[in-house]
């Protein structure tokens, strides 16, 4: 049997409002392809706290939107202050309130399963623009998957190729940016 090339996460929009039922198709339209998430702590900082003893809070679940115009993953600031994440940096975003300022943080993000160490998440308040997200994946995380949007059937599917080299235990780790990898 050989080994899959891609860990494939597979979504779909159709939901009820009330006692209606909202095809795939409409429902992927009007609220963007979303996903469930748990935001929690970088791994490397996670390891940090059990060498001293200290207790690690447990991740936080909730909505995130993949966002194919944020150029970098976003968790809500209120997110990050409850699991006490110490912000890293100060950073200015645009988006659709305009110009704000908010810090960075390094936050882990589980997607259904795949987890993901994000080393310089954003963070702002989400909640004042869009009610019910606690995250937006951004293109630093998109551009280490496939992703797939088929409005027509109301789908969404994520691939995360698999290098041979890639997979060393249950979380998975971004690539490096081209430039950073050794040339063979």
């Amino acid at each position: 049997m050989s080994r899959p090339k891609h860990l494939r996460l597979s979504l779909s929009y159709g939901q009820l409002l009330g006692s209606t039922f909202i095809s795939p198709t409409i429902g992927l339209a009007t609220v963007g392809p979303r996903v469930q998430v748990k935001v929690g702590f970088h791994d490397y900082l996670a390891k940090k706290l059990k060498e001293k003893g200290d207790k690690i809070p447990d991740a936080i679940v909730g909505t995130a939107l993949i966002d194919t115009g944020a150029a970098v993953t976003t968790i809500d600031s209120e997110v990050a202050k409850s699991l006490n994440l110490r912000p890293s940096g100060q950073v200015e975003s645009c988006g659709i309130g305009g110009k704000v300022i908010g810090f960075t943080v390094a936050c882990s993000i589980d997607i259904k399963g795949l987890k993901l160490n994000i080393p310089r998440a954003h963070c702002h308040d989400l909640t004042k623009h869009v009610k019910g997200l606690i995250a937006l994946i951004g293109r630093d995380v998109l551009r280490s998957l496939i992703l797939n949007y088929d409005g027509p059937k109301g789908e969404v599917e994520l691939l995360l190729p698999i290098p041979a080299s890639y997979i060393t235990d249950n979380t998975h780790r971004l690539p490096p940016p081209k430039k950073w990898r050794k040339r063979r």
